[in-house]
């Protein structure tokens, strides 16, 4: 498989959706945001693509409550779905949660949704 971008770059950028529904919890993620993206880095680089912090899109979503929600914190990730990453993606998932965990002492759960995908950066 072969992706073309301007410039010579290969641009498969990683977004994640954090979901909460408390404030405490939101400004808590923001003072750890790039904590998370240099996780998020290192865990999602492969043979195939290696990441760099400033590649990840975080987005806070905050929930009216947490009603309907699994965790105090739910996180979405979507990243392209390089063989490496497949394997390893529940592992990615657990590292992922425990140390959101660590730091805030919440429930937290963690999808990677790994595939095929397009974007544009215009």
């Amino acid at each position: 498989m072969t992706y073309e971008v301007s410039f010579g770059r290969i641009l498969l950028m990683p977004t994640v959706n954090v979901f909460l529904a408390s404030q405490e919890h939101q400004e808590l993620l923001m003072t750890h945001c790039d904590g998370l993206k240099e996780l998020l880095a290192r865990e999602l680089s492969c043979d195939e693509r290696e990441l760099q912090p400033n590649e990840i899109s975080v987005r806070v979503i905050r929930t009216v409550s947490r009603k309907g929600m699994l965790a105090d914190v739910e996180l979405d990730i979507t990243a392209a779905a390089y063989h490496e990453r497949v394997t390893r993606q529940d592992n990615i998932c657990s590292l992922v949660s425990a140390w959101f965990r660590n730091i805030a002492g919440i429930e937290v759960k963690t999808w990677l949704a790994l595939s095929e995908l397009g974007h544009s950066m215009t």
